[in-house]
């Protein structure tokens, strides 16, 4: 094929040159913009000041790049889920691939649950007036 020319299948198709610099554009990554990711901090590397997560709503992994001033809370955050905040590079399908990291924050972990035998018989006999569950709740609805 040569320069100029799309071949589409068995078609064989002149391009000029404003419909070359159109296509070239189209396949471009978006220019950065300003956002955050959500997802688990999963890797660090103090060193080189860079991370991952993966995102919480995609699944994929995406690279953080840090400030020596942000090292300590990165670090820190390893291993939790977090809120990261700054310039975002995307690809070509407007996916999250990187952020240079201004701000993060760590997600509060919920308690952890509480399994049903650990609260059987908490509020002792006489709660009940002495009737089983089934017969006390039917008191109740009347």
């Amino acid at each position: 094929m040569e320069q100029g020319e799309a071949h589409v299948g068995d078609t064989l198709a002149p391009i000029d040159e404003q419909l070359a610099l159109h296509a070239h554009e189209d396949i471009q990554s978006p220019a950065p913009s300003l956002g955050s990711v959500c997802g688990q901090l999963y890797r660090y590397n103090g060193h080189q000041r860079t991370a991952a997560l993966r995102d919480r709503r995609t699944g994929k992994v995406v690279a953080l790049h840090f400030p020596a001033a942000l090292a300590a809370t990165v670090r820190q955050a390893l291993g939790k889920e977090v809120e990261t905040w700054g310039r975002l590079t995307r690809n070509v399908h407007d996916q999250v691939e990187s952020i240079s990291v201004e701000g993060l924050a760590v997600f509060e972990t919920s308690a952890p649950g509480i399994a049903l035998d650990d609260v059987i018989g908490v509020l002792g006999p006489d709660w009940t007036e002495g009737v089983d569950s089934v017969e006390w709740i039917g008191r109740q609805r009347g």
